[in-house]
């Protein structure tokens, strides 16, 4: 009975790491976001600009779909997300690399990316992001919503508190955005360093 106890706690320790190691794959590193945006073409104003909003402004797939042409504003230097999922509302100022392509861009329909037929599908830019993903070369693992989640991660390497990046996803349950710290390598490498140079803490292995 004991023996049984403990596999089933090594097999429900095994099961969260794998857990653990699924969302940590779904993080991209600076470098492969860069090798993203470098894999779509130069002119391919829309889709450049579409998934710079996805990773800037952490938004789903979704959300970028239905963003209507009303909710960004250049003259403005603004864009409002409705969350999904019972996200909040929220309007935020166009990040200066987005801004000059957005002035580029002159959406032609109700939606603010659109193709020549008109509002872009779900399956759509699923397949547009597969298609610069291979071209990259990354892992095949990623999926669109990989950039809200690197979104995130990267803000809070970059020392955001959670307020702040709870208003970049727009979530309303701070439990919700807390994962993203445990994703964080760079805070933790960071309160690993405080602690190993402060003079505080007791050496225990000193004078061994």
């Amino acid at each position: 009975m004991r023996a049984r106890r403990i596999e089933e706690l090594r097999q429900r320790m095994k099961d969260r790491e794998e857990r653990d190691d699924s969302k940590r794959e779904k993080v991209m590193s600076a470098a492969e976001l860069a090798a993203f945006f470098r894999a779509i073409p130069r002119g391919n104003l829309r889709d450049r600009l579409m998934f710079g909003f996805m990773y800037r402004y952490a938004m789903r797939v979704t959300e970028v779909v239905e963003l209507a042409a009303k909710d960004v504003s250049v003259k403005d230097d603004n864009i409002t997300i409705y969350g999904l999922k019972g996200g909040l509302t929220r309007s935020y100022p166009l990040f200066s690399d987005l801004k000059g392509l957005a002035r580029r861009w002159k959406p032609t329909y109700f939606t603010y990316f659109h193709g020549r037929e008109g509002p872009l599908s779900r399956q759509w830019v699923l397949e547009l992001f597969h298609r610069y993903r291979r071209k990259a070369g990354l892992n095949e693992d990623f999926t669109p919503h990989c950039m809200r989640h690197t979104a995130a991660v990267h803000a809070a390497d970059r020392d955001c508190t959670i307020e702040e990046i709870m208003d970049l996803l727009r979530h309303r349950d701070q439990a919700s955005t807390m994962v993203y710290f445990s994703l964080s390598k760079y805070r933790k490498d960071r309160y690993l360093s405080r602690l190993e140079s402060n003079r505080t803490v007791v050496r225990a292995g000193l004078g061994l």
